[in-house]
């Protein structure tokens, strides 16, 4: 599976690009909304673990409207610690689940299975 990362915090985006390489997926990053916009055009990523809060001009929340409009299968996990943010916001928006930060990564990976097999990219 094609996972792209979108996360601002190097620390964690290292440790989740080397989880997911390790259970053999295929993985791609951006520390930037922008960036990410531009991953999803070129490589249509199958998951996409996104921040919410990213340090962009072009937000996650940007990142995940945009995404389910060009691509509605992709499977979007928003991972934030921002605690008004609600899971039934994520939803609306199309995106799959909200995972508070910290992230167990077993939870979350056990999350991106649940959602293939429920029919997502």
């Amino acid at each position: 599976m094609k996972i792209l990362i979108v996360e601002d915090e190097p620390k964690v985006s290292e440790t989740l690009q080397g989880f997911f390489a390790a259970m053999g997926h295929e993985v791609c990053a951006s520390e930037t909304g922008a960036g990410a916009l531009e991953q999803v055009e070129r490589h249509h990523p199958q998951a996409i673990l996104l921040d919410w809060w990213l340090k962009d001009k072009v937000s996650g929340r940007d990142v995940l409207v945009q995404t389910i409009a060009k691509a509605p299968k992709t499977i979007v996990i928003v991972v934030s610690g921002f605690e008004e943010l609600g899971p039934e916001e994520i939803t609306a928006l199309g995106g799959y689940a909200l995972m508070k930060k910290p992230v167990a990564l077993d939870q979350l990976y056990e999350m991106i299975q649940k959602a293939v097999g429920e029919g997502g990219a």
